[in-house]
């Protein structure tokens, strides 16, 4: 059994219009949303924002191919491998769940019987152990 994907539909989306509409989107929601900023931002951090935007533009422009392909791409995918990619990311996940687990109840000293800012406090303490980084 194999997995065909029809990778059709990626020439019709545009990383330009995709920040664009998102853009958009949050000027919208900045100018109508209930919101106060208190926060304001200097002239090196809109620079900051405005040069890594027009980097991101600048980027997609010159990887994207300029002409697009007659032949629409079709990847195969064998089931074996799918079921392989699936157990593999399954005990990854598994595993950094295990050792979240291990870094705030053993070394954290996260209980049920401490009240909730005590566990914040508790989990704000202990800093990056073995278990905390490579979970």
């Amino acid at each position: 059994m194999e997995l065909k994907i029809n990778s059709k539909f990626l020439y019709y989306i545009r990383p330009e219009s995709a920040i664009g509409y998102a853009l958009a989107f949050f000027f919208l929601l900045l100018c109508i949303a209930p919101i106060k900023v208190i926060n304001t931002l200097d002239r090196a951090s809109v620079m900051y924002m405005l040069s890594g935007i027009l980097f991101f533009l600048l980027g997609t422009q010159l990887i994207r191919p300029r002409k697009r392909k007659k032949m629409d791409l079709v990847i195969s995918i064998k089931a074996c491998y799918i079921h392989r990619i699936y157990r593999v990311t399954f005990i990854l996940g598994s595993l950094g769940v295990l050792l979240r687990c291990i870094d705030l109840l053993v070394f954290r000293g996260i209980s049920l019987a401490n009240t909730v800012m005590d566990n914040f406090d508790a989990a704000e303490e202990g800093g990056g152990n073995f278990f905390s980084i490579f979970s």
